[in-house]
């Protein structure tokens, strides 16, 4: 039974990893974007109020998923290297969702550069200042 399973899950895990967007070039950012809709019918027989109050899934149409990302492609960007946006439950659920992470790369961790700075000058350089 375990390999007839494996016979339809393997390939559909394939071809949902073969198939990720190229993206957009605009300006200095790479984007991509997905949207996902949906919708939901119910048949509630009963106590309606109980139903809102303990699972409260109302039926009607559905904004699913709605993603953005935005990538730097040259790691030099002004505001921020990477941009993720992401959000859903719009359109009846009660839980809604809106996550937004942002972060700008170093010279380090981009790998853009051989050498990334001067380090005979750090012995000279004020790090901190004492508190008073």
């Amino acid at each position: 039974m375990a390999a007839v399973i494996a016979l339809f899950v393997l390939p559909a895990a394939r071809a949902q990893q073969e198939t990720e967007q190229k993206g957009l070039d605009q300006g200095n950012y790479n984007i991509k974007q997905s949207i996902e809709f949906g919708g939901r019918f119910t048949s509630i027989s009963g106590n309606q109020n109980i139903y809102d109050t303990f699972v409260n899934l109302q039926q009607g149409a559905r904004l699913l998923g709605f993603t953005t990302e935005m990538r730097s492609l040259d790691h030099h960007a002004t505001m921020f290297d990477r941009l993720y946006f992401s959000n859903f439950g719009y359109g009846g659920d009660p839980d809604l969702l809106l996550a937004v992470k942002a972060n700008k790369l170093s010279c380090v961790s981009s790998g853009c550069h051989e050498v990334v700075h001067n380090v005979g000058t750090l012995a000279k350089a004020k790090m901190w200042s004492a508190q008073p």
